[in-house]
């Protein structure tokens, strides 16, 4: 009940609020897994994995339809899936110490089983409120997209104001920030939004209100949910309880890309997840030399809109730390770089450039249009001899090409 601060009156809300989670409670899911385990299964089991990384997704989906913001998403649902990775790790690990009791002898299989439902159960009190902090997380997210990305309404509305809490038992902890009025650049948003405490009813508004003045309140989210999910991508950061500690076996038999949900978090992050398709994970030392001018910010986020095209076309994209003079992705494991161009006119000195020089074995184009003269210089290069493999799509399409 920890999320919950021991109460049991605010834990009931949340089932009675978000009914999906009662119903994980009662799954047969959790009986199969208990026997599974009783006989011997070893690992993290694919169904508590399953279980929980779909209730989550279902709950960003939900907040979060439709095509506009389609890119953060997809962003946010490879988070939580990973999220959801290692917290049936975690389970797993404690369904297995069920097994025994605290002097290390077995249970009989009766005890075990009730043993390991109590612990099952605790990880269901957990879920309603990671499922909460999920809604939360998405719609402030979704918010602060909707608010700041349209310059006329900024201009009517220049300002962001924090609201008082919905809940009928409102902590102590955000009543500093009821009526905080600020620029909506203001970085404060950038560590403070509604939803970054566990079971967080707090909302906020655009506004034309004066901005408040004096010093800011300070308020630590809570741990796991730093930044603000519309720029960071994230709703749980590797700060998270549950991705401090690496399964020694990182892997979820059935789930054929779950390898790459446990690379390692606090040095990559996850921005796209299907089971058996593509995937991408981003390099934290790549994001943060992205952040450092409006040259690096503008380059970023043009090579991270084409390593998502590709995942999108089912290619495990690893986005790495930029090097001096180096290509800037792996492909499949194969060294790659991105170029962009609106023309002819650059193809064969990008694509030579990406071979001899940044010891790249792909060079992958993104192209504004595609027409006749692109179609020659690119079969110049093939009818050449060029020694790298080339791959390309048309800007607004994201259907690939290999030569």
């Amino acid at each position: 009940m920890v999320y919950f601060k021991r109460s049991s009156a605010e834990f009931l809300t949340a089932l009675r609020t978000f009914p999906a989670i009662y119903a994980l409670n009662r799954s047969e899911t959790y009986r199969k897994v208990i026997e599974d385990m009783k006989d011997g299964y070893h690992g993290i089991h694919p169904d508590l994995f399953r279980i929980w990384s779909e209730n989550l997704c279902r709950g960003i989906s939900g907040v979060m339809a439709g095509e506009e913001h389609a890119g953060l998403r997809e962003q946010l649902k490879a988070n939580v899936t990973r999220f959801a990775a290692y917290k049936a790790h975690e389970a797993t690990r404690d369904v297995e110490r069920a097994r025994a009791d605290m002097d290390g002898v077995e249970r009989s299989g009766k005890d075990y089983r009730t043993f390991a439902r109590k612990t099952l159960n605790a990880y269901t009190r957990y879920q309603a409120a990671e499922y909460n902090a999920v809604i939360a997380r998405a719609r402030s997210a979704k918010q602060y997209l909707d608010m700041t990305g349209d310059g006329i309404r900024t201009e009517l509305y220049p300002n962001l104001k924090w609201l008082p809490s919905r809940s009928a038992h409102p902590r102590d902890e955000h009543v500093k920030f009821y009526g905080l009025t600020l620029p909506k650049n203001h970085p404060f948003w950038n560590s403070n939004q509604p939803g970054n405490l566990w079971n967080c009813k707090c909302d906020w508004t655009e506004t034309d209100e004066p901005v408040t003045e004096g010093p800011l309140p300070e308020v630590p989210p809570a741990k796991g949910m730093e930044g603000n999910p519309a720029v960071t991508g994230e709703i749980f950061t590797d700060k998270a309880t549950y991705l401090q500690r690496q399964p020694a076996e990182p892997v979820i038999t059935g789930v054929e890309n779950s390898g790459w949900l446990f690379r390692n978090p606090k040095e990559w992050r996850m921005d796209y997840f299907t089971d058996n398709e593509g995937v991408l994970i981003t390099s934290r030392d790549r994001i943060e030399s992205g952040k450092l001018n409006d040259h690096e910010r503008e380059k970023f986020a043009k090579e991270w809109s084409m390593c998502r095209v590709l995942a999108h076309n089912a290619q495990k994209i690893e986005f790495l730390a930029e090097r001096e003079g180096e290509y800037d992705i792996l492909f499949n494991g194969k060294p790659a770089d991105l170029k962009k161009t609106g023309s002819h006119n650059n193809i064969v000195e990008y694509a030579s450039k990406a071979i001899n020089r940044q010891h790249a074995e792909f060079v992958v184009f993104e192209f504004e249009v595609f027409n006749d003269k692109i179609r020659q210089r690119l079969k110049w290069l093939e009818d050449n001899g060029y020694k790298g493999k080339i791959i390309y799509y048309v800007r607004g399409t994201g259907d690939m090409v290999r030569l």
